[in-house]
């Protein structure tokens, strides 16, 4: 290296970013074979890296970049330093344009810099006309600016002219950035010039931001969804928040509302619509009885700004007058708060269920002034006296209806593994994330390409152990295929190139799911080896002179010291037979014949009426770069054999009008689908809730890097842990957790999780010995929403099945979109999230009852106590209908650039 060492670089990888930065994003593929080329992480490979090529990130038109790429695995952000340093040496793939992006501030209370990757795309016209324009902006950029530039692409210097939202009555704040204003990639801004008179093209003056966030409501003129009312003569029309129109003669029912996506915010409307159907906590906000129980000045909470912005959306959403809302005003706060969920990427909503549950119960704690509470080991006291302790410390310092009706208590065993001393601690928490069996085997897909050019090419589901090499594919592909594991060679295909060809004792950790793996059967030489050279496929643009990449590459067997240019030009002729089209299948074995008989003493004139005398080529070999970029030396049609080596890589050089004429159109068309594509093998294997419970509670050993202290040895001691449930809450969230992650990779576990709708009897799970005296509705649970996620780790789409208390019927949710659904239809393998509800909530789901008067008197008064009884009173001398297995929940508290020039090197 050149000023800095490799491990250097690999260093400043995890540099902290400073705001105004440059950072760029680098191939992780490419970065992968940089290291194994280093030897930075192991065994160093004499195979060089080339240059960065970063096509994998980016569209056909290698300017833009791909949507949802995943940090870590699929690129790497580097500082600048580093980047110039890689380039300097190693280069970077032709034509390409580096990828940088700009350090950022986000948040307003809580901030915190970030790269931005994905800046918005912002979409804008003129009023009036269908042209809609597209320049990307950083989402801190003030709408002020925004406007200036608006106002530079639409050539207009003089008039005077503002903003509006399309189909919105949303004001906008000029001086905030996009951000704050919840624009987007989905909206479209419209810039209205004003008239001669001095009056506005559009009907409807923009109220202010106090009038907008109103939630009042109007009606629809006869008009299109995207006309608004005149107000100029009726000074008591209004404005609500909503982006819907509807105008239906008849008012929807209450909670079958969508929510508009602004942007990549389905992981929001999955969560909140889920979250949303709990009966008991929707009506307290409807009601306003959350007013009383605001806490503005919890240094934890967010001065009851997230509460209230939470309320006004679900009275717009429990209206009964909206199809669908738009929730910027909701993001806003979030992304105010919370500001890993700003911005425009999709984020995961299991993370912003688990914000909100926390976030809104700090600002409704009842609790002034927490105090100190000294937490305390069992020292071998009875259970029902330790956990009583627990929960009593914990009302000290938390109170809210979020603690009523969503929190439990676990039962923590550490055991020491020397001295065998047992320390029991009783812990709160507000969801249950649960682990999923973890299969032993793991599915490859894989091409098998044969050697008889008779056979497709066929795909085929490998399933081999998780900790395996790929010598154990190839051995299981082998008997499947019915040939010997000797002759197999497996390669990962991308971008019509070798991209590696692993090796047999290669570990399967570093495979990925997103590598195009094909499988070589390979004749062996007259020593009994399996030698090969690669071979690509070019051929010539009519437009332009060069050579570009297509179908996919091949290997071809070799024997160095006899294979000739002829040779091996009838070997690919060969290998390619399944591409050409059927009505030129025999000239494909005539030029095979004619090329053997021109090498022997035959007759070279053998015509059979469809080959002219003169010799016919569809292709030339050429010898390239390993990348297939550049002809490094031309080859002649000579004798002599071929000088072959490790790195060395032919083209078959097409020219485009011969390729079209003979080749099959799509080469993709020649592969079929082995029946074990449709099988369920490895991480696809279904598996049930109960599994996942049982796997939740199962004794485990603490990890080198998460030791537990043992009092008895005054040392750090991998304990066995053990975690049970004390008593669960009335409303229980259960989180599966699908997504993996390694340090060589990150993975889904997309599997069926076969969980109950009706009924679920958690007896079994429950240690707590006084639940013999529970009521039987309160150790059974209803399912009543489901978070679904649909993808794979580098975005996705989220929906959600819920339950309304009021149809008494399931509907499925899906941004803006809302359909009727059935109980039968919500068990699919996207659910992520799933809601219950005890069934002794279900009895008094809408009604008013004497729960939640305890909860709307004055903060910190009504501590209710830990109880084992089946009949609990509150201190207020209300009756709590919620009982012994609610009374162990508790807390979880714890400037604008267009695209090109965000993508120049500066």
């Amino acid at each position: 290296m050149h000023g800095m060492k490799e491990q250097d670089i690999i260093n400043s990888f995890n540099e902290i970013p400073e705001e105004g930065d440059i950072w760029f994003l680098i191939s992780k593929k490419w970065v992968k074979k940089w290291k194994s080329y280093c030897g930075v992480d192991g065994e160093k490979s004499d195979d060089h890296p080339g240059p960065i090529d970063n096509s994998d990130l980016l569209e056909n038109d290698l300017k833009t970049l791909k949507p949802h790429l995943l940090d870590d695995a699929e690129y790497t952000l580097i500082p600048k330093a580093s980047w110039i340093e890689l380039v300097d040496i190693y280069g970077i793939i032709e034509h390409q344009v580096p990828i940088l992006r700009r350090v950022i501030t986000v948040g307003s209370l809580s901030k915190r810099e970030i790269i931005e990757v994905y800046p918005p795309k912002i979409s804008f016209k003129r009023h009036g006309s269908d042209e809609i324009i597209k320049r990307t902006f950083s989402r801190v950029t003030s709408v002020e600016k925004v406007h200036e530039k608006i106002r530079e692409l639409l050539k207009i210097t003089s008039s005077k002219t503002r903003l509006h939202i399309e189909d919105s009555v949303d004001a906008i704040k000029m001086e905030c950035s996009l951000d704050e204003n919840s624009i987007g990639s989905t909206q479209v801004l419209v810039l209205e010039e004003q008239n001669s008179d001095g009056s506005w093209p559009r009907s409807a003056v923009p109220p202010s931001y106090d009038e907008a966030t109103k939630t009042t409501t109007y009606k629809k003129e006869n008009q299109s969804t995207t006309s608004f009312m005149k107000s100029a003569s009726n000074s008591t029309s209004s404005y609500s928040t909503r982006s819907c129109y509807d105008g239906m003669a008849n008012k929807t029912k209450e909670g079958l509302c969508g929510l508009s996506n602004l942007g990549n915010t389905c992981f929001m409307s999955s969560a909140i619509q889920c979250l949303s159907n709990v009966p008991r906590l929707t009506r307290y906000f409807k009601k306003d009885e959350y007013k009383q129980d605001i806490n503005k000045d919890n240094p934890l909470g967010m001065g009851g700004r997230l509460a209230e912005a939470y309320a006004t959306l679900i009275k717009e959403m429990w209206s009964g007058h909206n199809s669908y809302v738009a929730p910027r005003d909701f993001k806003y706060n979030v992304s105010r708060f919370a500001p890993q969920f700003s911005g425009y990427q999709q984020h995961d909503s299991q993370e912003l269920m688990a914000f909100l549950i926390d976030g809104l119960h700090e600002d409704l704690n009842k609790i002034d002034d927490k105090p100190y509470v000294e937490l305390k080991d069992s020292n071998g006291r009875p259970d029902h006296v330790v956990a009583k302790e627990a929960w009593g410390n914990h009302l000290k310092r938390n109170v809210s209806i979020i603690v009523d009706i969503f929190h439990g208590l676990f039962k923590s065993t550490l055991v020491c593994p020397d001295c065998d001393r047992v320390s029991v601690t009783f812990d709160p928490f507000g969801y249950l994330s649960l682990p999923l069996p973890r299969c032993q085997e793991v599915s490859v897909i894989c091409h098998f390409v044969p050697k008889d050019s008779k056979k497709p090419i066929t795909k085929y589901n490998v399933s081999a152990p998780k900790d395996g090499c790929f010598n154990d594919v190839l051995t299981r592909l082998a008997s499947m295929v019915g040939c010997s594991a000797k002759c197999l060679v497996v390669t990962d295909v991308y971008n019509h190139r070798f991209y590696k060809i692993y090796k047999g004792q290669e570990r399967l950790s570093s495979y990925s799911e997103r590598d195009d793996l094909f499988v070589f059967e390979l004749e062996s030489n007259s020593n009994g080896e399996v030698e090969y050279t690669k071979v690509y496929m070019r051929q010539s643009s009519s437009k332009y002179s060069s050579h570009t990449l297509f179908g996919h590459p091949f290997l071809i067997p070799v024997e160095p010291g006899v294979t000739t240019y002829r040779k091996l030009y009838n070997s690919f002729l060969h290998a390619i037979k399944r591409y050409i089209k059927p009505e030129y299948l025999d000239q494909v074995d005539m030029l095979q014949i004619k090329d053997e008989v021109k090498q022997g003493d035959g007759d070279p004139e053998i015509n059979d009426g469809n080959i002219a005398k003169e010799e016919t080529k569809w292709f030339k070999l050429v010898t390239v770069n390993s990348w297939g970029s550049t002809v490094l030396r031309d080859l002649e049609d000579e004798d002599e054999p071929l000088k072959f080596s490790t790195d060395a890589c032919y083209s078959a050089e097409w020219d485009g009008d011969i390729c079209e004429k003979y080749a099959v159109d799509d080469w993709s068309q020649a592969v079929l689908r082995d029946s074990s594509m449709s099988e369920k093998r490895g991480k696809d294997r279904g598996m049930t809730l109960a599994q996942c419970m049982s796997l939740f509670t199962t004794e485990e050993k603490l990890g080198e890097d998460d030791p537990w202290y043992c009092p008895g040895c005054k040392e750090h001691k991998q304990a066995t842990k053990k975690i049970d449930l004390w008593s669960l809450p009335p409303f229980l969230i259960i989180h599966l957790k699908r997504f993996s992650y390694s340090r060589w990779s990150r993975n889904k576990i997309s599997g069926m999780v076969d969980f109950p709708k009706r009924d679920w009897d958690l007896s079994d799970f429950i240690i707590n010995p006084e639940k013999s005296k529970w009521d039987k509705r309160k150790l059974t649970y209803d399912l009543i929403g489901v978070s679904n996620h649909y993808g794979g780790m580098g975005g996705g789409h989220y929906t959600a099945y819920a339950y309304n208390h009021l149809t008494k019927s399931w509907h499925y949710f899906d941004d803006s979109s809302v359909s009727e659904s059935s109980e039968d239809q919500v068990q699919t393998n996207a659910a992520y999230m799933l809601m219950y509800q005890r069934q002794d909530m279900r009895d008094h789901a809408d009604g008013d009852i004497n729960f939640l008067n305890s909860l709307t008197s004055p903060r910190g008064i009504d501590h209710r106590p830990f109880s084992y009884d089946t009949e609990a009173t509150s201190s207020n001398g209300h009756h709590n209908s919620d009982g012994p297995s609610n009374s162990c929940q508790s807390s979880l508290s714890d400037d604008s650039e267009d695209e090109q020039s965000m993508m120049d090197t500066s």
